[in-house]
């Protein structure tokens, strides 16, 4: 955990300037290296030790992580949504299920 924080400072910085564009393409080749490493990783059973400097060490699955990940861009999608209904604006469909239909548009 230590080292992926430390790795991600230097986006921070990287990344400040960023236009919408810019995002949109960095998340983009971000899933795909994600896609690619999850395709490639033979057992997601296997578990592994996370030392996490805030909440101390624990032994857990890369099946459990992927559930993670979901969970919690679930929840800063929903963040997203509630500022912008406290701002006046509509907010916007952040489902799943959306995700399948827009790839399957690019792809078709």
């Amino acid at each position: 955990m230590q080292e992926a924080l430390e790795a991600s400072y230097p986006l921070v910085e990287e990344t400040k300037g960023y236009s919408v564009e810019e995002f949109v393409s960095a998340f983009e080749q971000l899933a795909k290296q994600y896609n690619e490493w999850i395709q490639k990783e033979e057992d997601l059973e296997k578990t592994i030790m996370i030392e996490n400097p805030f909440a101390g060490n624990i032994h857990t699955t890369f099946s459990d992580i992927l559930l993670h990940v979901a969970n919690h861009g679930t929840y800063h999608r929903g963040n997203v949504s509630t500022m912008l209904r406290q701002l006046g604006h509509a907010s916007t469909m952040t489902d799943y299920m959306l995700f399948w239909y827009q790839d399957s548009a690019k792809n078709n």
